[in-house]
């Protein structure tokens, strides 16, 4: 996935780094692999682990939320980067805009379940209107180590995170044309003019999966 953010910062190494160790310390717990965390530039403010089991909405993002807020007495973290090693989903990502966090790095993009590669809900610019509840949308920098925090994920049963996600679907047989020739001795092709043609094609000349 292309990197949408303007830049890496020196230190976004780091944090996605001890994301992922969140992530692979939620498993060790029997919990998903999810970690997140909240920072100031290069200040570690808060971190948060998954603790779906304890509580469904207690997701790795909300929890590091939740735990910034209480830190630094404020609902508004607009001076706050969120690091999580997977995208957020819809739930977190209307909190990450509520929270008017300015800047978001994620590792594993969600394709089926993500605020922002599935629903854009942290590039949505109408919510900004809606000013003081939501911010302007955070710069996001995704994709950002996926590699890495693949490697966690893939330790577990959830397949449908990650670029490749779809492709892996084992709910979904991959349907594809089988031709074995472009065009059969049924298909018509009429010449129109120079350069132009119309071609008929024989559906039944090709076997569907």
């Amino acid at each position: 996935m292309e990197l949408e953010s303007t830049e890496i910062r020196k230190y976004d190494e780091k944090f996605m780094r001890r994301c992922i160790e969140l992530s692979q310390e939620s498993v060790n717990l029997g919990d998903a692999a999810f970690g997140s965390l909240i920072a100031i530039d290069d200040k570690l403010i808060a971190e948060g682990l998954n603790d779906y089991n304890t509580k469904i909405s207690e997701h790795a993002e909300i929890v590091a939320l939740n735990k910034a807020h209480k830190k630094l007495g404020t609902s508004d973290l607009s001076s706050c980067t969120l690091y999580t090693s997977c995208e957020p989903c819809p739930m977190c990502s209307f909190m990450i805009r509520e929270f008017k966090i300015k800047r978001v790095v994620f590792a594993l993009p969600s394709l089926y379940v993500g605020g922002y590669s599935k629903w854009p809900i942290l590039q949505d610019t109408e919510i900004a209107e809606l000013k003081p509840i939501f911010s302007n949308p955070p710069e996001v920098l995704a994709g950002f180590m996926e590699a890495e925090a693949k490697i966690v994920m893939d330790k577990t049963p959830l397949w449908m995170f990650g670029n490749d996600a779809k492709s892996r679907n084992p709910n979904k047989k991959n349907k594809q044309l089988d031709i074995i020739t472009p065009f059969s001795k049924n298909t018509e092709v009429k010449v129109l003019k120079k350069g132009e043609h119309s071609f008929k094609i024989n559906i039944n000349d090709y076997k569907f999966l």
